[in-house]
This record gives structure tokens, C-alpha cells and sequence, in this order.
């Protein structure tokens, strides 16, 4: 609590600084949405009001990253107080993602679409958080474009339970393994899809399926070029939906990355990321603070209680593939699957073969 209040305090006071569209300053905002304090939803209240004073776009640019961070920001905040002057941010972004989604993904970027750069071109750390934000918007009742939605829905919903989330628009990388924090947003947005008032119960299979590979992979969590920083922000948020289904690995897993998490505070109060390479800066640090926060479950995307601002609305039962698809969305994988997998890195077997029982 000391060290979430510490944080809250030092990103509060560069309130003034955080009004431009960018990916640091929402991760500044959803971190002090999280910790449900007044104090702290008040500071919030006046990043946005200065920040509307002054928006008049219909768009928001093509920036996929400063797009999905700040639709995720906005419709949380949204969620918290029914303040409605937001709704044209929420709208904008909402018409960005519609103007430069290509394939039912996302670049970097819509003009540096470049498809010798990942499987289609696209950028899946990127593009998964954008469909979060579409589905929080959703959620809100702003002008999503149905086609846009369901597209994204159907691409990344593909990868649930598959490997990883990959890159780009191909196989995943390195099995089920954490590979920049990939996995981890999947599963975020898939418990935002299970929030759907028809159609949720498949995305909440696939929510956990993927927001369990925290607790086996954290060994690994720094891989990958973005992963090593920016990716680590979701892997608490993920594993924090496990608390009631593997509490023990949950456990486990908090307490194996304890180092990690106080190599990343700084005097201040502020955090980086440890490890992270040029990610270790305080901005990309901002909502780091939220692995500690998920499990107050104060946001929609770590299991938040449904707002009273909410709208309902309906997604596919099922976006792609078949009904006997849920086979993969076990937990513990099919008995077939696991006698003829190749034998596992040394800390996955350690934490997998052992169980909660010998972890409790």
C-alpha cells in the first residue's frame, strides 16, 4: 500500500504533463485510476478536463501505440465516472482504429505498413491492446465500427490457446512461453470481450488460458526486443485473474518476481523497468504500480465489478474456428498433448510438475 500510494503521489504530481496523446501518458492515467482512491480519480478528472478543453479531432492519428493506450486510459476513466465529455476522445479513437486497421490487425503505424516486417506487416503488441480499447469502448457505448471489431475480435481470438501471441499474422513464436507481454494483453482483452451480455463465456476460456502464462513463464519475462521493457506492464495485470483459480502459482509467482519489482522502484517513488534496456525509463514505468494494484480489482481490465455506466452489447459465440476449439482452452492441456510434448525448460517443469500442492 506504502509503495502504491508513493507512486500514485510522484505520477499525480506531473498531473500538468499528462495531457498529450501519447502511450506514457495513459499508462500514467490507468495507473492512478487503479488504485481507487478519490484522490487519486480526481487527478484523473482534470488531466481529461484540461485535455477536452482544448481536443477537436474527429480522429487521432495513425499511431497504433498512443491510440490503444489512450483508448484504454479514457474508457476506464469513462467507466469510473460516466463523464461524458470524453466521449468524443473514446469516438476518435474509435474511428482511427477503423481508418488504418489493415487485415484485422495493426502496425506500428498505418503508414509504415510494411509486409516483409512480420507476417502481414502488422504489430500484434501493438494491435492487442487497440482491440482492448475497442471492446472497453464497446463497453461504453461509443461508435464502434462493428466491422473493425468483429475483424480484430476474429485475429487475435485465433491465437488463444494456440502458443503465444505472435508478432505479426503468423505461427507463434516460442511455444507457450511469455514473449513480450503479447500473451499477457491477450488475455486483457479477451476478459474485456467476456464482459459481452451474449457471447462471453468462450472469451473467458480464453482469458484464462492465457493470462495463466505469467505463472509458469516469468522466468523468461524480459524476452523479447519490446518485451524486455514495455511487455512487462501486463504480466502482473494478467496473472491477477488467476488469484482465484491458481492462488498458489499466483502466489508463487509474485514472490519469484519480488527482486524485479523493487530493482524497478526508484527513491522517489517513481518506478522503471529493471532490466527493461532503453525501456528503463520512468515513462514506460508508469504503470508498472498496476501488478500491484490488479488484485484491488478497481479497472475493467483486472476484473473490476460492472459499472454502472456500462452498455450492453453482444459478440460472436464463437469469432473463429470450431466448437471442439475449447479443448484447447483447457487449463492444465489435453493428456494427449502433454505425453507428446517435448520436455519443458527446467523452471516451467519445476512449477508444472510440482502443482499448488507442494507450492502450498
Amino acid at each position: 500500500d506504502r509503495i502504491i500510494r508513493e507512486n500514485a503521489d510522484y505520477i499525480g504530481g506531473l498531473a500538468d504533463s499528462l495531457t498529450g496523446h501519447n502511450l506514457y501518458n495513459g499508462l500514467a492515467t490507468l495507473m492512478l485510476l487503479s488504485t481507487g482512491e478519490k484522490k487519486d480519480l480526481d487527478v484523473v478528472r482534470g488531466i481529461y478536463n484540461r485535455k477536452m478543453a482544448a481536443f477537436k479531432g474527429s480522429d487521432t492519428g495513425s499511431h497504433t501505440w498512443h491510440n490503444a493506450y489512450q483508448g484504454i486510459a479514457v474508457c476506464e476513466y469513462y467507466l469510473q465516472t460516466g463523464d461524458k465529455s470524453v466521449m468524443p476522445l473514446i469516438n476518435a479513437i474509435c474511428e482511427s482504429a477503423r481508418k488504418y486497421q489493415v487485415h484485422g490487425g495493426w502496425s506500428h503505424w498505418a503508414t509504415g505498413i510494411n509486409p516483409q516486417y512480420t507476417g502481414g506487416g502488422l504489430m500484434n503488441p501493438a494491435g492487442t491492446n487497440m482491440l482492448t480499447a475497442l471492446l472497453l469502448a464497446k463497453h461504453c457505448g461509443a461508435e464502434v465500427d462493428d466491422k473493425t471489431l468483429r475483424s480484430a475480435l476474429r485475429y487475435f481470438y485465433r491465437f488463444a490457446g494456440h502458443g503465444s501471441n505472435p508478432y505479426g499474422d503468423h505461427r507463434p513464436e516460442g511455444g507457450y512461453g511469455s514473449n513480450n507481454g503479447k500473451s499477457e494483453m491477450l488475455a486483457v482483452a479477451m476478459h474485456v470481450a467476456s464482459k459481452a451480455d451474449k457471447g462471453g463465456e468462450i472469451y473467458a476460456l480464453a482469458r484464462d488460458k492465457n493470462a495463466q502464462t505469467p505463472l509458469y513463464s516469468y522466468p523468461h519475462m524480459l524476452r523479447g526486443h519490446t518485451g524486455g521493457g514495455l511487455g512487462a506492464v501486463w504480466h502482473g495485470i494478467a496473472a491477477s485473474h488467476m488469484i482465484g483459480k491458481k492462488p498458489a502459482l499466483y502466489r508463487n509467482r509474485m514472490d519469484e518476481c519480488k527482486w524485479f519489482y523493487q530493482m524497478s522502484r526508484r527513491h522517489d517513488g517513481a518506478f522503471g523497468i529493471c532490466g527493461g534496456g532503453r525501456y528503463d525509463q520512468i515513462k514506460y514505468g508508469y504503470a508498472m504500480g498496476l501488478s500491484l494494484t490488479a488484485p484491488r480489482k478497481t479497472l475493467c481490465i483486472t476484473g473490476a465489478p460492472r459499472s454502472k455506466y456500462a452498455k450492453p452489447f453482444v459478440l460472436p459465440e464463437l469469432p473463429w474456428g470450431r466448437k471442439a476449439d475449447r479443448v484447447f482452452f483447457e487449463l492444465e492441456g489435453s493428456g494427449k498433448y502433454v505425453k507428446s510434448a517435448e520436455k519443458p525448460p527446467v523452471e516451467f517443469a519445476r512449477i508444472s510438475q510440482a502443482g499448488e500442492a507442494e507450492l502450498e
